[in-house]
């Protein structure tokens, strides 16, 4: 029992899918979840849930049959489970076709979890990706819009410090369109979108970005202008 017996029983797993034994494998993962239900190491079997299903509907019910004993699990009031096995369960739910609980799985974790901006993401992207508006209100219950709005911009600083200037741009882009940013945070999402849209060669969506931004934004207007009128050559690049 406890975490280091929760550890073995997660070896256990990996060893059954390595075999082939989706049976045994799932068997000890509610070994596992009995043992405990809060370590880190189940999200070590995430890139093995397409072999931990299986192939066929025989392969799958232990699946089924597992990611909700974790919901009910989860439901269940003072409940020991976290959320890297939340994520991993959610994972297992969007592989057998059912992103609606991935969806509330996700949501569970991040309710246990909401320092984790990366698992704040990923609970974003399923609900918003079934425009379930009794999801998205469950989700905003459990997580404040401006604490999914402040980890968007976290995670798009990280990337744009790893180079990965698509993803910072994904980010910025989802922050900005999601109308809970505060007006000073909007200002500097914006100018930081825009000059990462320049330097991937992007100009035309930078104007396009600007001019919605000119048209939110009555005082960046009255900025615009006096820049034209100290600099008339600006005036060439007002958007229409």
């Amino acid at each position: 029992d406890g975490p280091d017996g929760a550890r073995a029983a997660v070896a256990m797993a990996r060893l059954g899918v390595e075999l082939g034994a989706t049976e045994l494998a799932f068997g000890a993962l509610v070994k596992a979840m009995g043992a405990d239900g809060d370590i880190d190491e189940y999200l070590t079997l995430a890139d093995l849930v397409p072999a931990l299903i299986g192939e066929g509907a025989e392969a799958r019910g232990p699946a089924l049959r597992w990611v909700a004993s974790v919901r009910a699990a989860a439901d269940k009031p003072y409940s020991s489970v976290g959320p890297a096995l939340l994520r991993l369960a959610g994972r297992v739910a969007a592989a057998l076709g059912d992103p609606r609980e991935e969806a509330v799985l996700l949501i569970q974790a991040v309710k246990r979890a909401s320092d984790d901006d990366a698992l704040i993401d990923e609970a974003d992207r399923a609900v918003s990706a079934l425009g379930d508006e009794a999801l998205s209100r469950a989700f905003d219950a459990v997580l404040p819009p401006s604490r999914k709005v402040e980890a968007l911009l976290h995670l798009a600083e990280q990337h744009e410090r790893d180079g990965q200037d698509e993803l910072a741009i994904e980010h910025l882009e989802r922050a900005i369109s999601s109308g809970d940013l505060r007006p000073e945070a909007h200002e500097r999402a914006t100018r930081r979108l825009r000059t990462l849209l320049h330097q991937k060669g992007r100009p035309e969506d930078a104007d396009v970005l600007l001019r919605d931004h000119l048209d939110d934004n009555e005082h960046a207007l009255v900025a615009f202008e006096a820049a034209v009128r100290a600099k008339p050559d600006v005036a060439s690049r007002r958007p229409m």
